[in-house]
């Protein structure tokens, strides 16, 4: 029976992925901030470049998507991994101890 070694393969990605996680939060937010600092009316107090906003706008929203990818694949490979690390009963089913 190999599951436990796909297992415990897919929980030592989704370790490595938790680092990419934070990073590409890190990433996601940084550029947030310095979209707000430079297309936000209430915290710069100069001229709006609107090409330069939409730039930033188009990469904040890039870099959004990327995060999103990273931790949908985070979740994924966790919960599969601790599905096949995990005992299950003979038929795959094991009641709760109060039905039994």
């Amino acid at each position: 029976m190999m599951d436990w070694r796909h297992g415990f393969a897919l929980m030592i990605i989704t370790i490595l992925l938790f680092s990419a996680m934070i990073q590409t939060m890190e990433i996601w937010d940084e550029a947030e901030r310095e979209h707000d600092r430079n297309c936000n009316i209430l915290l710069n107090q100069g001229g709006i470049n609107l090409q330069l906003c939409e730039e930033l706008e188009a990469d904040s929203s890039a870099k959004l998507a990327r995060y999103t990818l990273v931790a949908f694949s985070f979740i994924i490979c966790g919960v599969s991994g601790l599905v096949l690390l995990l005992p299950a009963g003979e038929d795959g089913y094991v009641p709760p101890p109060g039905l039994r």
